[in-house]
């Protein structure tokens, strides 16, 4: 469900669950200024289409959290100089900590079955996005550098100096600009 063409590469991808924080953070394009999250009914679809089906429309108040966590999550990973203790403090704020859970045998587990789908669905992206700054995934987490797309990524390149969304479009508008500016400079 999200604005970008099938032709999205697969070695942009997050891996495991950590797909599912990528797959959120873009579900606002920036080029196009599509965001399929404006309205709670919205927010309630997308849920299900991620497999939180909630059994019955999210809150306007549920709805708005959801975005608004999207845009912390983006600021967090457009930001490097965002320390992870930093990132961690907004994710388990008052604000965000959703949702009770607990640790059973090291596993963290949601308290409460009925637990507002939304809120579940954010403590369980706080529990990847945590995993993953314990595990030394978060830094490899980008947004394309190209200023009009911004579109979220997972920079799997050897080197983690991916700066792309996709070479093919957002790489290679920025070399086609950059060879012409030079070409005009030149002339």
């Amino acid at each position: 469900m999200e604005a970008r063409s099938p032709s999205w590469p697969e070695n942009r991808r997050a891996p495991g669950r950590l797909e599912l924080v990528r797959r959120l953070l873009n579900t606002h394009h920036l080029e196009s200024d599509t965001d399929i999250l404006t309205s709670r009914d919205e927010v309630s679809s997308w849920l299900a289409s991620e497999g939180h089906a909630p059994s019955k429309r999210v809150s306007q108040q549920a709805a708005e959290t959801v975005r608004t966590f999207r845009s912390r999550l983006r600021a967090s990973i457009e930001n490097p100089s965002i320390a992870a203790t930093d990132t961690t403090d907004w994710l388990f704020t008052s604000e965000y900590k959703l949702v009770q859970f607990v640790l059973v045998e090291d596993v963290p587990l949601v308290e409460g079955a009925d637990a507002d789908p939304a809120k579940r669905y954010l403590t369980t992206l706080s529990i990847i996005i945590a995993e993953a700054l314990r595990d030394g995934l978060w830094d490899r987490f980008r947004t394309c550098a190209n200023p009009a797309c911004r579109w979220g990524f997972y920079d799997n390149s050897k080197n983690g100096s991916g700066r792309w969304c996709s070479m093919d479009t957002c790489g290679a508008r920025n070399k086609m600009s950059a060879f012409r500016a030079k070409a005009t400079a030149k002339s």
